[in-house]
């Protein structure tokens, strides 16, 4: 059974391969559009805009009627030139990962949305020259998927932060840095769970990786805050830590232990009484 997969990159399970059709990059780029565009499909004109925006209409037309056939002579994709001039994919709505994810959004069921999101959508595809437009249309759906998958990862980690469920929240912070791990903010939010769960080892992990990233791909240097807070966590490492006030809301975090009076210096640091 045909399984199609966009959320990470472009794959296709369940379906056949002559003469390496399903790596045509037409073929992809219609495939792109019939996940993006939902269980309903696309409007014809709509797709002939984005895969034959040179051609007219009458040869458009005959260039999208010939891959459809084609897509289910050779690859066996089930794509549906069906009635008012929609375009569709005839396959259950569970079998298209992007189409899973939005009907979790629509229920708003954000565990199921996390478990559908497996990436960006269409992950390294490019499409093919001259079709500009369709690469447009790809960052927007693109940047959609990336927002809704954001918030709900949000609310989890308010979810898990509320039912004092630290391995949820953790689980939760690392997933919002893997999607954007350049994010000093997303990082010191995950230190702050992990020092909340005790595990300060796991907390200078995650400052030392995202330091090398943004050093690697920006080339500068990270978060003077962040940078901070990794020395405080190194000099305290026999002490409970109180967390610094950074800019990040932590009132998804349980509340702390009780713990020795704390003082702070002119820099802002936060620091233990008697140390």
């Amino acid at each position: 059974m045909l399984l199609l997969r966009a959320l990470g990159g472009v794959s296709v399970e369940g379906a056949m391969a002559a003469d390496g059709f399903l790596q045509r990059p037409r073929v992809l780029s219609l495939l792109a559009l019939l996940a993006g565009g939902g269980p309903a499909g696309l409007a014809r004109d709509s797709v002939l805009a984005l895969l034959w925006p040179e051609s007219d209409t009458c040869r458009a037309r005959a260039n999208l009627k010939q891959l459809a056939f084609q897509a289910r002579r050779l690859g066996g994709l089930p794509i549906a030139l069906g009635e008012g001039g929609v375009v569709r994919l005839d396959v259950e709505p569970r079998r298209v990962d992007v189409w899973t994810f939005e009907q979790a959004a629509r229920r708003n069921d954000r565990p199921a949305m996390a478990r559908a999101y497996g990436g960006a959508f269409l992950d390294g595809f490019v499409p093919p020259s001259g079709l500009d437009e369709l690469g447009r249309w790809i960052e927007r759906r693109r940047a959609a998927l990336r927002e809704q998958y954001q918030a709900a990862l949000g609310a989890l980690c308010a979810e898990a932060a509320a039912a004092g469920d630290m391995d949820g929240l953790i689980g939760h912070r690392r997933c919002l840095v893997d999607l954007d791990p350049l994010s000093s903010r997303a990082t010191l939010s995950l230190m702050h769970a992990l020092v909340a769960a005790d595990d300060r080892p796991a907390a200078l992990a995650a400052a030392r990786s995202h330091a090398r990233r943004v050093r690697a791909e920006l080339d500068t240097d990270p978060d003077p805050t962040l940078l901070r807070f990794e020395r405080e966590l190194r000099r305290l490492s026999n002490a409970e830590v109180e967390l610094p006030v950074v800019g990040v809301s932590l009132a998804d975090l349980p509340a702390p232990r009780a713990r020795p009076p704390l003082g702070r210096p002119a820099d802002g640091v936060y620091w233990m009484a008697g140390d």
